[in-house]
């Protein structure tokens, strides 16, 4: 029994993950992973490493972003997050400088010299490297912006990555920047 533990990218992916792979265009990468297994399609299934299961779909977005969200169940979900809080009400109060109305989400990692300004937010799993700058009312760590037509309508499809802001960074004034689809 193999016991899959995350699903990634081609290129990130590593022995006992799940991958996705759906067109030519990422043939180099393929040829490449590291996964155990590869959602795909009959055609580019040959251009998988042997180390690599090929799981055969007809419709590989749509099949990857069901696999998501088995491992990232609330990836998808639009209600209202309540468990932010004010950076003063967290660890970051004394360590992070921040203007008035900065949100913070679960599990956020925030390294030296940081400036967070007035009404931004900062999502669940975010990591934020030192000497970075998060200018006013900028979102980051929000779920990704990826759809997938299906019919008339478009269905949000489900975000597995996080958000890494690396040292020295500066982010502008309402700016977005959301999380990986499939990987950070």
């Amino acid at each position: 029994k193999l016991n899959i533990i995350d699903i990634k990218d081609l290129l990130n992916s590593r022995l006992n993950e799940i991958t996705f792979f759906h067109s030519k265009k990422y043939k180099s990468a393929a040829n490449n992973t590291k996964a155990s297994f590869c959602i795909t399609t009959k055609n580019l299934q040959n251009e998988l490493p042997k180390s690599c299961k090929p799981i055969i779909v007809d419709n590989v977005l749509v099949s990857t972003s069901i696999i998501t969200s088995k491992f990232y169940p609330d990836s998808v979900n639009d209600d209202f997050d309540y468990t932010v809080d004010e950076i003063s009400n967290t660890k970051f109060n004394d360590t992070v400088k921040f203007g008035k109305n900065v949100l913070i989400g679960q599990n956020v990692s925030i390294g030296a010299n940081c400036i967070i300004h007035a009404g931004a937010v900062i999502g669940d799993n975010t990591i934020i490297g030192d000497d970075v700058t998060v200018g006013p009312n900028s979102v980051i760590g929000h779920y990704a912006f990826y759809y997938k037509k299906k019919g008339e309508r478009f269905d949000r499809m489900h975000t597995c990555g996080r958000t890494i802001l690396e040292d020295r960074v500066e982010i502008g004034a309402l700016s977005t920047v959301d999380r990986g689809v499939t990987g950070d």
